[in-house]
């Protein structure tokens, strides 16, 4: 018994460390389907995961929001 919770804390919290990890290097567990949106920065994003991942992961960009789906217009 006293094994396995070890075990279960051992492997909770190299999940939670690898989280940590991958959200600080500006990577997100985004699909790769494309259904580009416009962010309000006239920037395309591949997805909405994509722009949501920007306003986490990107400094200044905390107000980001879609303005339209589909490309921007360039």
């Amino acid at each position: 018994m006293r094994k396995s919770i070890i075990i279960f804390l051992t492997t909770y919290l190299a999940f939670v460390i690898i989280a940590a990890k991958s959200e600080k290097s500006g990577r997100c567990p985004c699909s790769r389907i494309y259904s580009p949106v416009c962010g309000t920065d006239r920037k395309t994003y591949s997805n909405p995961c994509e722009l949501k991942c920007a306003v986490k992961t990107e400094r200044g960009k905390a107000d980001l929001v879609i303005a339209k789906t589909g490309p921007c217009e360039e």
